[in-house]
Parts: C-alpha cells; structure tokens; sequence
C-alpha cells in the first residue's frame, strides 16, 4: 500500500492510471502488431516515469 507522505497526495494516493489508445478492430490482424504495440508502449513510457518519480515508487 502506498504511504502518503504529503496531505495533497491523498487525492492521488492508490489510485490507478491507464494509457488508452483506440484503433479499429482490424488493427488486430496487423503483420506487424507487435512493433504496433510496443510503439504504443515506449511512447507512454515517459508519462510512465513521470508518475514513478512524483509518487516515489520506482524501483520497488
């Protein structure tokens, strides 16, 4: 469980974040679906870090 260690967290504290991406269903069948998603995934990745080092969770 996260401990919070400023009033203003609380608001945030164990709470759950999600990245949405919306393609068409035949995205799905792509030949290349892997390179797509892992796209998707790197391009998230800074938010990602961002939330890591606010909330003092990387690492853990």
């Amino acid at each position: 469980m996260l401990q919070v260690k400023q009033p203003f967290e609380a608001l945030i504290a164990n709470k759950q974040f999600y990245y949405w991406a919306q393609d068409p269903p035949a995205t799905a069948l792509r030949k290349d679906l892997v390179a797509f998603v892992m796209k998707h995934h790197i391009a998230a990745r800074p938010v990602n870090r961002w939330l890591e080092r606010a909330m003092g969770t990387r690492g853990r």
